[in-house]
């Protein structure tokens, strides 16, 4: 959870398709040049780094030359919609004011990352400016959303990607990697993609026990979605009679640690299960039994 993780926004879509069909540089005038954050969205885990964050004086293309060479000056400011707290989430490096010019048309805001080793879950730092002043307006894209992932999450050892090995029920051992990620409100849920290799396109949740051995994951989840079958449903047999799992059971899933490697070993028999419009069973993409979870 020490990488940075950037989501790119648009960059004033307009400019940007005109400067790509052109090899000019763009040129100010009064009435067009604009500001804009480069990026509207910027996620980066909580671990004391920081985060930098370009601001973009740009143009649609006047022609007429701006006199001098200070075009102008932007005030960046902390939109009141923002849960992260200075301080405590963040610090803004510098007073926050962008001076702008002809050739330096690209300022940049710099965002310190505070670890305060407390789990508060996510919090978001919503950027805005707040006194454009000078031979420009402000653009559309005037807010960059900075998210502070939460470093601290309770299942924080859980969340990552696993390397899954599983015997089929139709001949053969299946290799695949299987993603678990947190719920974005319940920190007690985590959801897993490509639980049955195969015959996922869509994530299923689990509930985590209070002691962190045991996902509990309902079965009769929609696993995947197909233009061939109406419903495609997770299913399963129980351990160690292998009954079929009710609806409203739950497939289970036991948290291992070794050595300091997590391991989550399934012992009923899972898959995705097919429907056709009448809620009759088609049969299986695939089952599976004695799955191990490695993670990676």
């Amino acid at each position: 959870m020490k990488k940075f993780n950037f989501i790119y926004g648009a960059v004033a879509a307009v400019a940007l398709i005109f400067a790509s069909c052109s090899n000019e540089q763009p040129k100010f005038d009064d009435a067009d040049a604009f500001v804009a954050f480069t990026k509207s969205a910027v996620s980066i885990d909580e671990f004391g780094g920081s985060v930098e964050v370009p601001v973009l004086l740009t143009s649609l293309g006047g022609l007429e030359e701006v006199e001098g060479v200070s075009v102008g000056t932007v005030g960046i400011s902390v939109d009141p919609s923002s849960t992260a707290v200075k301080g405590v989430h963040y610090e803004i490096e510098g007073t926050g004011n962008l001076s702008f010019t002809k050739d330096a048309p690209t300022q940049t805001i710099k965002v310190k990352i505070l670890d305060n080793d407390q789990f508060t879950g996510d919090v978001k730092l919503v950027l805005t400016f707040n006194n454009v002043i000078g031979k420009f307006n402000e653009g559309k894209n005037n807010t960059c959303t900075i998210t502070i992932v939460d470093d601290e999450h309770p299942l924080g050892f859980l969340l990552g990607s696993y390397a899954c090995q599983g015997e089929s029920n139709f001949g053969g051992m299946v290799e695949d990697v299987i993603t678990i990620v947190k719920d974005e409100n319940d920190i007690n849920t985590v959801w897993i993609g490509n639980m049955v290799p195969g015959g996922t396109s869509k994530y299923v949740y689990g509930i985590v026990n209070e002691d962190k051995t045991e996902i509990k994951i309902p079965v009769a989840q929609t696993i995947a979605t197909s233009s061939s079958y109406p419903s495609i449903l997770l299913n399963g047999f129980a351990y160690p009679d292998y009954d079929a799992i009710e609806a409203g059971g739950n497939i289970t899933a036991y948290i291992v640690e070794e050595d300091g490697q997590i391991y989550i070993v399934i012992q009923d028999f899972y898959g995705s299960q097919v429907f056709d419009a009448s809620g009759a069973s088609l049969g299986w993409y695939e089952l599976l039994l004695g799955s191990v979870w490695t993670k990676q």
